[in-house]
């Protein structure tokens, strides 16, 4: 807790990263990573000289067995620190103001996924567009009777596009490896959603072509096959 100063909250590597906000006295932050149990998604710079209260994890941990109310109330907090950061650096997001950023939000529902679910399976029809809002997955595809591992994507990232965008079968399999709340909006309300606001469709068009294009390189880089199968590069 920020007793006195001016913390800036950035998302990025230092020096490049994108302004999320500037915290003020009385201000909570570090509490993403220990309600998610995940690496921390973004840096907290002092902006001038600052008192801090700190409360360490095992200590956290301890009084949230004792008190519910803790518990419920950081969970609460956390997922509307993630909603506010991912209206600020998501793709989707990006072309609009606050109200139609809000206008879009609601259009997609909540939806929990256990640890190692298949979300989408490659060569199908995709289901919809979904937004991680706590969890972790791993893209895959198959190049023959091989694996290929294209990427893992955690809390912000937003995956399913290529197949909506490009009106075709799913292109990887996406399953999850650490569970928790996605937002999901489905194919027939993404249609309709890109009808009246066409800046989403650009806007995940160009993100479908970098990942086609990441797809690609995976695929020409291969360098090794570990013995159980799977493709390292």
């Amino acid at each position: 807790m920020l007793a006195h100063g001016e913390v800036e909250v950035t998302e990025g590597r230092e020096g490049q990263g994108k302004s999320l906000a500037r915290l003020t006295s009385g201000s909570v932050f570090g509490e993403m990573a220990l309600i998610t149990d995940a690496p921390r998604l973004a840096s907290a710079t002092a902006l001038r000289e600052c008192d801090i209260l700190e409360l360490r994890s095992d200590d956290l941990e301890m009084a949230a067995e004792d008190l519910d109310d803790i518990t419920w109330a950081m969970a609460k907090f956390t997922r509307q620190r993630f909603l506010n950061n991912l209206l600020l650096t998501s793709p989707i997001f990006e072309p609009f103001g606050d109200e139609d950023k809000k206008e879009i939000l609601e259009r997609f529902s909540s939806v929990g996924v256990p640890t190692d679910e298949v979300i989408i399976k490659e060569g199908e029809a995709g289901p919809g567009l979904y937004i991680i809002l706590g969890g972790e997955v791993e893209v895959s595809k198959f190049e023959g009777d091989t694996r290929v591992h294209l990427a893992k994507l955690a809390e912000g990232s937003v995956f399913g596009e290529i197949s909506l965008v490009n009106d075709s079968p799913t292109t990887a399999t996406v399953q999850a490896i650490r569970g928790g709340e996605f937002l999901f909006l489905s194919r027939e309300d993404f249609q309709d959603l890109v009808t009246q606001k066409p800046e989403i469709h650009e806007a995940l068009e160009k993100l479908s072509q970098e990942r086609l294009k990441e797809q690609r390189n995976a695929i020409d880089n291969i360098s090794d096959i570990s013995a159980d199968g799977a493709v390292i590069f």
